[in-house]
């Protein structure tokens, strides 16, 4: 196996699942509409599952409440660092979902 094949293993296991989705999808958004990576995302009733995949990539520690707030920058950092995205959350998000569109350039155009 390679180091890429690892890569794209590790991306899978921290950002890939189903119970991170809604976090890919809110960078997605982002990035499509031209916003930077920057701030925070929050789910408002989360899951526990929803929760422990967030403590799991994040390395925080469990937090109460039902809300669950997630640091872009933060995700950015430990993609960066663990290999599994060498280009940070953009790389990552494009990676698991596709190319990214430029809305604003798509309205432009219509």
């Amino acid at each position: 196996m390679t180091d890429t094949a690892d890569d794209g293993i590790r991306l899978h296991r921290l950002l890939g699942g189903e119970h991170t989705a809604w976090l890919v999808r809110r960078a997605r958004d982002r990035l499509e509409a031209g916003r930077p990576l920057t701030g925070t995302v929050t789910l408002a009733d989360a899951t526990v599952e929803q929760r422990r995949a967030a403590e799991r990539l994040t390395g925080r520690p469990p937090r109460s409440g039902t809300s669950l707030s997630v640091s872009l920058p933060e995700v950015d950092r430990v993609l960066r660092e663990s290999g599994a995205a060498p280009g940070g959350l953009a790389e990552a998000v494009a990676l698991l979902t596709g190319p990214l569109r430029d809305r604003n350039r798509d309205r432009l155009d219509a």
